[in-house]
């Protein structure tokens, strides 16, 4: 989501959000491949670096089990403008 669809002012940002499942049943996973799709400010310049951290974590067996996984992504901007092919929907 770009910040004027959230009604943000011109400086302000996402940095930060969260997703909760709830409670689920024995034998929860993921029967697909979750994304989540970002768009950053078109003011970062080429070639800027910034972390990315997920964290997970859950009860099993009435123990808290976490983990999390850092990376870094880096802005390319394309030197013509992106053209995605029509998919007739």
């Amino acid at each position: 989501c770009t910040g004027s669809r959230l009604g943000f002012a011109w400086d302000e940002y996402i940095t930060e959000f969260r997703f909760e499942f709830g409670n689920v049943g024995a034998g929860f996973h993921s029967t697909s491949n979750p994304a989540i799709l970002v768009t950053v400010s078109g003011r970062l310049p080429n070639g800027q670096q910034f972390a990315n951290r997920a964290d997970a974590g859950g009860s099993y067996y009435g123990k808290w089990i976490t983990n999390s996984y850092t990376w870094v992504t880096t802005v390319i901007t394309p030197s013509r403008p992106v053209s995605y092919p029509k998919t007739g929907y």
